[in-house]
């Protein structure tokens, strides 16, 4: 009995140690923001740190989008999970290694989606002064909800109480006690020079932000324009006689459905879906946007998980020919189905080996 009750206040001694050291290193970091929300939070997330780096202050940053990342002030990137299952509390190793290298601010994409997650990040792991909110669409509906009000709720337990919530969705408003709306005067000219494609309004709060901290619009402009795209937002790519539409990245309904009206105006295509187990959900909310669809892929190919029993829902629930495919560069290189094609669903797995094949094997389209 002694024996253990002595482990235990060690163990115990341990834990405050450690806690303690982890409040002293957080509040040697000057600058702490989060980045959150349903769509766009890797880009955001690449974009302040771009900018912050530019303008001389010196920040980390980390992701979690289709490839876990930690950026360094030179814009190098290490894979920091190193295959390990995401965890809220893997942010401890990402703060160490920050205050070790002389951090100055640090940009931290949220990976949580759990409501006491949300919160755990917020008021313990990142406190940040700032929490950028990019939208609040419905995805994640077991962990986050299956209803907007819900999401925005969720969402809003990642803005520290008394920090300040950067958003242009409306809806946060009952939610949070600060609102830094988006940046105006946003158009072509700022958007020209980026070596990837950029939605105007994730520009838009990444420049709230940097106007907020007093950097001239001309200097986070010009460090946004050096960042490093995510995998999962690379422009489309022709490869064995097709051309690749990568949606890998808009994994939520609404998204989606933008990328089948955009990809259809270019005439027939196929969807190329990357199915996962732990996704069957979205599965289900993309059948019903694929069966609503103004200009619906005329038929689709899955990989991933069990593409077999993936193609036979989505051919009943989508109504459209639907065909696992087992060896992608024969199907790719074979005559089944248009030429173009639209690639969604998530990038995990099958999704990033053929976008990293893609890369290496094949040329961008445009």
């Amino acid at each position: 009995m002694g024996l253990t009750l002595l482990l235990l206040a060690a163990l115990l001694a341990a834990g405050l140690m450690e806690g303690a050291w982890y409040r002293r290193a957080l509040d040697k970091v000057a600058l702490r923001i989060l980045v959150n929300g349903t769509r766009g939070k890797t880009t955001v997330t690449r974009l302040l740190a771009a900018a912050l780096n530019e303008a001389g202050i010196r920040a980390y940053a980390r992701t979690t989008g289709s490839q876990a990342r930690l950026i360094t002030p030179d814009g190098g990137e290490t894979d920091f999970r190193g295959g390990r299952l995401p965890n809220p509390m893997e942010h401890k190793a990402f703060l160490r290694q920050a205050v070790k290298g002389g951090a100055q601010a640090l940009v931290a994409e949220c990976m949580a989606l759990r409501p006491e997650n949300q919160a755990l990040l917020a008021r313990r792991l990142v406190r940040p002064q700032y929490t950028v909110l990019t939208n609040a669409l419905v995805d994640h509906e077991e962990e986050i909800g299956a209803t907007k009000e819900q999401t925005l709720r969720v969402l809003a337990l990642s803005v520290m109480p008394g920090g300040t919530a950067v958003t242009g969705e409306a809806g946060f408003a009952p939610f949070v006690e600060n609102v830094l709306p988006p940046a105006e005067g946003v158009g072509p000219e700022e958007l020209r020079g980026f070596c990837f494609p950029v939605h105007p309004e994730n520009v838009a709060l990444a420049l709230a932000l940097t106007d907020r901290l007093g950097i001239p619009r001309e200097t986070a402009l010009s460090g946004m324009r050096k960042a490093r795209p995510d995998p999962g937002l690379l422009g489309g790519f022709y490869w064995e006689g097709r051309a690749f539409v990568n949606a890998f990245a808009a994994n939520d309904p609404d998204s989606f459905s933008r990328a089948m009206e955009e990809t259809g105006q270019s005439g027939p295509y196929a969807l190329l879906y990357n199915h996962r187990r732990d996704r069957a959900p979205r599965l289900r909310a993309f059948a019903r946007a694929v069966a609503r669809a103004p200009h619906p892929p005329a038929c689709a190919f899955l990989i991933g998980d069990d593409p077999g029993r993936a193609a036979k829902y989505l051919a009943r629930a989508g109504g459209l020919p639907a065909a696992p495919v087992r060896d992608l560069r024969s199907w790719a290189a074979g005559s089944e189905g248009p030429r173009l094609v639209l690639c969604a669903g998530n990038i995990k797995g099958d999704g990033m080996r053929l976008v990293e094949r893609m890369r290496e094997e094949g040329r961008p389209c445009g």
